[in-house]
């Protein structure tokens, strides 16, 4: 795009941004990956020299910004400083980000994002001023349209005897795209635009898609004493809620299907309940039975099942969460997939993609794709695809090896018999068990990308998300791969119409950002027997009080009422498709919690989208958080806080359950008022002792400290009982 930064050296990153904003006369619109992908230091340093220079102009696009969380109370700074100093140790903190948080922008920068870290900036104007509502499919061409003429990008590399090579690791989702639409604007106007890659290696390599070549940058900034961690998510506990919302989404997956799910404590209770399902059939079983699921959703049937998974899910997402890794463990994740939409179609009518066979290239045959008079051309594809080996020669019209040829004529006897003897391949290349966008996870996810067999990790295609999130461009290949899918998203809040709000509340103000969910909202209509799910928890807490989540109406929607189709919460499936208003409002009251059906039938009546008779059935009266926990409590050896690992110790997760209860404490006032009125023994403070000096509390100084441990005192023998 600029041959300017071409074999050109620059002693520091603050040298390069410099001259990259005199060459772009002081004005620079900067795209930055979404997620872990962002080159901090690089993005860091002109951010810096924009900030030191008024006259200059940055403006940064941005999505999900991530730095260590920010502690507000004292009692989250003693039990999350040490957890924090662990996990984001050596973390470089995004500046900018900062800033954005500390309302601290210089005038001259400006901060766009299209995707926040869910709540963060609820009481910031400036940021909710500059939210940029988009679908992640059409974020390259929003980016260009700003004028974006720097890309910063977080680069990997590996080095194959004397070859470097390069990959984009977790993010080609948009540098794909964008890197091409960059050319072309260029082409187009003679602007200059720039692609600038930092090398980071503790970014793990991924292979396919995510490789490219040096001179895809205009300029790579290589040096290791920047190396450094890449942001690393801790699990989050799944709660009994959590849980009953997975155990009822994993009943909808089909066996031989596809599966998107996202990240957090719902996706890992969908992955935790698959598991379930496909290692402990028998007790996933009971579960179904105690639900009397397959009864009361007979969408069950017909869109899911109960059995193990014999032939195994494919993933298809925007982002590849560690539950994937699990899955892939588990023996759940298995089913292959091939960007070749006629080997794709031979695959799915049988034919084993590990035995290769003259059956391969007869189907081929069938298809159109080769004739029998192999050409040239003919012979480099199935070599490509394994159905010949790679030591296969062509010249005039003969099959060549080691000296031996035979008539590449697939209607000769002669030939067929010395193809079938020589010349096949043993299985077929290129298999994929994941596409996504991008990723984000633990150390322990990255260290297992780090780590696999290249082999293995050749299964995993990042990739762009034109790919990932629409079947536009892709169509016959994706009805073939994309069998059964299920397109796994969250909601805040569903109306009796059949909407749902998941990135914003009904002031406008800004929660997170559409991302790819309307696109995966999409597919799920578009494909054949494929659902579109949405997980939702039926109660949010506002103070001391409950509040539904199923309302009769709200004031904002990211998923409008006529692209309905499966919400679930913890009380169980509300199947909108193809259903009247009348039958959509009822199939939601089974779901709602029972605190709050009556008011809201009544206010379905007085609108007329509910018969004056209607009754609600018994079987959903009895929607209550009581009866869930008594529910899981027989399962609770399958249903763990912590399925897949836990970031914290022991201690802290005791703690951590105490301080979500004085939470809910003060917020309901008598208990905490109870608290502090209280006595505490000699022997209630040795029984916690040990949590308490965790919390620097034991030896109290003070009458704020001592305050402090008697609310804790009064909240940590019950979750020692819990855990216990």
């Amino acid at each position: 795009m600029c041959s300017a930064l071409k074999n050109r050296e620059f002693s520091n990153l603050t040298e390069l941004a410099e001259d990259i904003f005199k060459q772009l006369d002081g004005k620079i619109v900067m795209g930055v990956p979404i997620g872990v992908g962002k080159a901090t230091h690089m993005i860091n340093a002109f951010y810096r020299v924009a900030k030191a220079n008024p006259q200059y102009s940055l403006e940064i696009n941005s999505a999900l910004s991530l730095n260590r969380p920010k502690l507000k109370t004292d009692l989250e700074r003693r039990l999350l400083e040490p957890f924090f100093d662990r996990q984001f140790k050596d973390l470089p903190e995004l500046e900018f980000a900062n800033d954005v948080l500390e309302k601290k922008l210089p005038a001259n920068v400006n901060v766009v994002e299209f995707y926040f870290k869910p709540g963060e900036v609820l009481k910031n104007p400036e940021a909710q001023q500059y939210a940029l509502s988009s679908n992640y499919t059409h974020v390259p061409r929003d980016l260009l349209s700003r004028g974006c003429n720097v890309i910063c990008q977080m680069i990997t590399k590996k080095d194959n005897g004397g070859h470097t090579r390069y990959s984009l690791g977790s993010n080609p989702d948009v540098t794909l795209d964008v890197h091409r639409l960059m050319h072309e604007y260029t082409a187009a106007d003679g602007k200059p635009r720039f692609m600038l890659g930092q090398v980071n290696t503790q970014m793990p390599f991924m292979p396919n898609d995510a490789e490219v070549t040096a001179d895809f940058f205009e300029y790579i900034h290589d040096d290791p004493a920047l190396y450094s961690p890449i942001f690393a998510a801790p699990y989050a506990p799944i709660s009994p809620v959590d849980h009953m919302i997975g155990l009822y989404t994993s009943l909808l997956i089909k066996d031989e299907g596809s599966l998107q799910i996202g990240i957090g404590s719902l996706g890992d209770a969908v992955v935790n309940s698959l598991l379930v399902r496909h290692s402990h059939n028998d007790v996933y079983r009971q579960l179904a039975d105690k639900t009397d699921a397959l009864k009361r959703f007979p969408c069950i049937e017909k869109d899911g099942g109960l059995e193990p998974f014999e032939k195994g899910l494919y993933g298809n997402t925007e982002m590849l969460v560690p539950g994937y890794m699990a899955l892939k463990k588990g023996g759940v994740l298995k089913r292959k997939v091939y960007d070749d939409e006629h080997i794709q179609q031979l695959v799915n009518d049988g034919l084993d993609p590990n035995q290769v066979s003259m059956q391969w290239l007869d189907g081929l045959q069938n298809l159109d794709k080769i004739t029998p008079h192999l050409t040239e051309h003919h012979v480099d594809y199935l070599k490509k695809w394994g159905i010949l080996n790679k030591a296969i020669g062509y010249l005039n019209e003969q099959l060549t090896l080691e000296g031996e040829s035979v008539e590449a004529n697939l209607n000769n006897t002669s030939s067929r018999a010395w193809i079938e003897k020589h010349a096949l391949g043993t299985k077929i290349n290129g298999a994929t068990l994941v596409h996504a966008g991008f990723f984000v996870g633990g150390h322990g996810f990255y260290d297992d990308l780090r780590n696999m067999p290249e082999e293995e990790l050749s299964e995993f295609n990042m990739t762009s998300v034109m790919f990932t999130n629409q079947i536009k461009g892709n169509e016959a290949l994706k009805l073939k791969q994309m069998k059964n899918s299920r397109f796994i998203n969250t909601c805040m809040k569903t109306t009796l119409a059949g909407a749902s709000a998941s990135d914003g509340l009904a002031d406008g103000k800004v929660v997170s950002g559409v991302g790819g969910q309307f696109n995966f909202v999409t597919m799920g209509h578009d494909l054949p027997e494929s659902r579109s799910i949405l997980m939702m928890r039926s109660t949010r807490r506002r103070g001391a009080d409950a509040v539904s989540n199923i309302v009769f109406n709200y004031g904002h929607v990211t998923v409008p009422r006529h692209m309905r189709d499966i919400v679930i919460t913890e009380y169980g499936i509300a199947d909108l498709r193809a259903k009247t208003d009348q039958e959509i409002i009822d199939e939601l009251l089974k779901v709602t919690d029972s605190r709050f059906q009556d008011e809201l039938i009544q206010k379905a009546k007085k609108a007329g989208k509910l018969r004056a008779d209607y009754k609600l059935p018994e079987s959903a009266k009895h929607n209550t958080p009581e009866a869930l926990s008594a529910f899981l409590a027989e399962f609770k050896e399958y249903y763990q806080p912590f399925p897949f690992g836990c970031d914290l110790t022991e201690q802290e997760v005791v703690i951590g359950g105490a301080l979500k209860q004085l939470k809910t404490n003060v917020d309901k006032k008598w208990p905490l008022v109870k608290a502090l009125l209280s006595k505490v023994t000699p022997e209630r403070r040795m029984e916690t002792k040990e949590h308490l000096e965790r919390l620097g509390l034991y030896k109290a100084k003070g009458i704020k400290q001592k305050l402090l441990r008697k609310l804790v005192i009064s909240v940590l023998p019950s979750q020692l009982e819990t855990r216990g």
